[in-house]
């Protein structure tokens, strides 16, 4: 089906195909409404990680070449208003979020889907709106940064939800935040040098602070 991971076409099947169109009574109706959709999604539908042109025409110079040795063409720039050519930047990015917003409304719009329907469409279209700040994932990758929520999602659950969320706990602010600095600590792998750093603190604070000047007396 073309440059697209099976999760992301999985989805966008069910909810384009399954839920909006459903519900289908008869295996053979999903069966050809299956095939109906694929046909579609290949020879029809534009598509924008293959510059404009659907998948079917996308592969069609390279028939019979093998993959790893196909040359895939840099995305189509479509000429028009200021700034849709532009290279990713922090503007590029505000503008085509806001872009692809305006799009998704007026799809729904267009498509006359009534307010129930078109909920979880319009919360889509917040939210590039209301993230288009942080949704710069060209500029993110070029500095190194992660930009798949995965990896964000792991470190939740092992930094917090594996400690907060053993049988019986019962936490409060102070006591999770203490627990929660002390396990970030362990999993990076600086607790050595932070109890060196908690010793002084502890030793300056019970002792040198004590004396004039910080300096504690000997015995003679």
């Amino acid at each position: 089906m073309g440059p697209f991971s099976p999760e992301a076409v999985n989805s966008l099947y069910k909810s384009e195909l399954i839920y909006r169109q459903g519900p289908r009574r008869r295996v053979e109706d999903v069966e050809l409404a299956t095939l109906a959709w694929v046909d579609w999604w290949n020879q029809r539908r534009i598509h924008s990680a293959t510059g404009g042109p659907p998948p079917g025409a996308f592969e069609g110079p390279h028939a019979g070449v093998p993959v790893g040795s196909r040359l895939v063409p840099p995305p189509r720039r479509r000429p028009g208003r200021r700034g849709l050519g532009a290279p990713p930047g922090i503007g590029g990015a505000r503008r085509r979020c806001t872009t692809v917003a305006g799009r998704i409304r007026r799809a729904a719009t267009n498509a006359g889907l009534e307010p129930s329907r078109r909920a979880g469409i319009d919360a889509c279209a917040t939210y590039l709106t209301n993230k288009r700040l942080y949704l710069d994932y060209p500029k993110a990758l070029k500095e190194g940064r992660p930009i798949a929520t995965g990896v964000i999602e792991g470190a939740c659950r092992h930094l917090i939800k594996d400690r907060m969320d053993i049988t019986g706990a019962r936490w409060g602010l102070d006591g999770a935040d203490a627990v929660l600095k002390l396990r970030a600590l362990c999993s990076n792998g600086d607790f050595d040098n932070y109890w060196a750093f908690h010793v002084a603190q502890e030793r300056r604070r019970v002792h040198e602070s004590r004396y004039a000047k910080g300096v504690i007396p000997r015995a003679a």
